[in-house]
């Protein structure tokens, strides 16, 4: 029971986490600007390029890499162990029908 409580707890944590629009808070600290009224209104890689330049794009998406994707990764391997991560493998296999 209390693994499954963790698997609620890191998902509540990774899902806010996932959900903030890092490319707005990257434009609105460095050009002081909102992303949302550049371009076509979405704080994503193309749009953040297009109205920004490449220096912010790279800025982006290594800011997501590390923050969306390497920190949940680490602290899920540090919180419980290898198997585990094979396992979520496999659930993630099962729930979009890749096996």
């Amino acid at each position: 029971m209390e693994v499954y409580l963790f698997y609620l707890l890191f998902g509540i944590l990774f899902w806010v986490i996932g959900s903030i629009p890092s490319g707005y808070l990257i434009v609105r600290l460095i050009e002081g600007k909102d992303v949302f009224l550049a371009g076509n209104g979405n704080p994503g890689l193309n749009n953040i390029n297009e109205n920004f330049g490449a220096q912010l794009t790279v800025m982006l998406g290594i800011s997501d890499l590390i923050v969306k994707v390497l920190i949940p990764r680490f602290v899920l391997f540090a919180a419980f162990n290898r198997k585990l991560n094979i396992l979520m493998a496999f659930e993630l296999a099962k729930t979009y029908k890749l096996n």
